[in-house]
């Protein structure tokens, strides 16, 4: 699933990539998800992922507090960074991943009111395919974060069942370009296994 669904993000044309971003932060930043979080939790976009620039730029501008992920790559954890100028609080790190440079001051999970959170595939039972780290995992698992967990993604990146067991963490909600699909918690327990 991991391939199929690298292979149909490789597909997107620049364009096509950035006028389905565009349609999608319009619906995250109209969503009641951020207008009653303080704290925000966003992702530095990389190449052909739904390139959330907007989230970030709004919420540093209406004076939330922008928090982003950091791999501490010996440990193996994610660590939420504040940044308070982007870019340029950012640096490139493995695999062309961009991050909170490592003097960002960390914050405290417990504070983080929502957690956009990106992915290769969604389902509508909350299930998400990460690349295959887990550190989204681990961190929704981050004893005293309440946060809510919204997951960003193309129309293409939603299928029927993601491939989970007991250690992936669920989201609430995906926000697509089209629409907003609230997690089906009641289907949750038929969990299949991948």
């Amino acid at each position: 699933m991991r391939r199929t669904l690298t292979r149909s993000l490789e597909a997107l044309s620049p364009d096509e990539v950035a006028a389905m971003s565009a349609r999608l932060c319009q619906r995250v930043l109209s969503s009641e998800f951020v207008r009653a979080a303080r704290v925000v939790m966003v992702f530095a976009p990389m190449a052909g992922e739904t390139d959330v620039t907007p989230i970030i730029e709004r919420a540093l501008e209406s004076g939330q507090v922008a928090v982003l992920p950091w791999i501490d790559w010996e440990k193996r954890e994610l660590v939420a960074r504040r940044v308070t100028r982007y870019p340029d609080d950012l640096e490139t790190t493995r695999g062309g991943l961009r991050q909170p440079k490592p003097t960002c001051a960390e914050v405290e999970v417990g504070s983080i009111d929502l957690v956009i959170t990106p992915g290769l595939g969604f389902d509508g039972y909350g299930g998400r395919l990460g690349r295959g780290g887990g550190f989204y995992d681990r961190f929704f698992a981050t004893p005293g974060l309440t946060a809510a967990r919204v997951g960003v993604a193309f129309d293409a990146q939603i299928v029927d069942r993601v491939p989970r067991d007991e250690r992936d963490a669920l989201v609430d909600a995906v926000i697509t370009p089209t629409r907003t699909i609230v997690a089906d918690v009641s289907g949750s327990s038929d969990t299949p296994t991948g």
